[in-house]
């Protein structure tokens, strides 16, 4: 496949970086790797690459709150490598890559716990929120709903 060409059937090939590429402490793991396999993927004539975009690392510490530092030091590094972007939203926890939920959802969590998913066995998993609470108030006032739109 010659450099920037896309695929056979006409589709653009982007390539996932680690679910961990930014930490839990919103700094970047495992730079220069990445920076290494980016200028590789360049080469290879792959159009870009996917991360995810963590709810508990963007809005950590408080409701509205957002630090972007960590997501924009990656964008910065894809950029520089000519390579596409997609991004995932993601709005779970992560045990494999360490990612938790944000703080402020996880202590409400702990005073109203019928908040996270459960299942039909009564157990709760503390990774993901339930549909249930999309339109009930139970995050400071504001529906699950509504954080998640001031979020995107």
């Amino acid at each position: 496949m010659p450099k920037g060409s896309k695929l056979e059937d006409g589709l653009n090939l982007f390539v996932g970086l680690p679910l961990d590429a930014v930490s839990h402490g919103n700094t970047l793991n495992h730079v220069r790797a990445i920076g290494a396999g980016l200028k590789a993927l360049k080469l290879l004539g792959v159009e870009g690459v996917e991360f995810p975009i963590w709810w508990g690392i963007a809005e950590k510490e408080a409701r509205g709150r957002y630090d972007w530092l960590g997501y924009l030091e990656l964008v910065e590094m894809v950029r520089d490598a000519g390579l596409k972007l997609h991004v995932s939203l993601c709005f779970h926890a992560a045990k494999q890559a360490k990612i938790e939920l944000p703080d402020w959802v996880s202590k409400i969590g702990e005073a109203q716990p019928d908040i996270f998913f459960t299942n039909r066995s009564r157990r709760r998993y503390k990774e993901c929120l339930s549909l249930a609470v999309d339109d009930f108030p139970v995050l400071y006032g504001k529906t699950l709903v509504q954080v998640y739109q001031v979020f995107l």
